[in-house]
């Protein structure tokens, strides 16, 4: 990929009451993967 457009999709794959795992797939215009990740985030609550 060394031009062009990249769009990314991120959707949940864990939900928890402290934790979420979501994972996101990057493709090119034609609908061609060209990379994924996993992230985890700490849900924090206010206050």
């Amino acid at each position: 990929m060394r031009s062009g457009t990249v769009h990314a999709e991120a959707r949940p794959v864990h939900v928890g009451r402290s934790h979420i795992a979501v994972r996101t797939d990057l493709r090119e215009e034609d609908g061609t993967l060209v990379g994924e990740t996993t992230q985890t985030q700490a849900v924090l609550t206010a206050g």
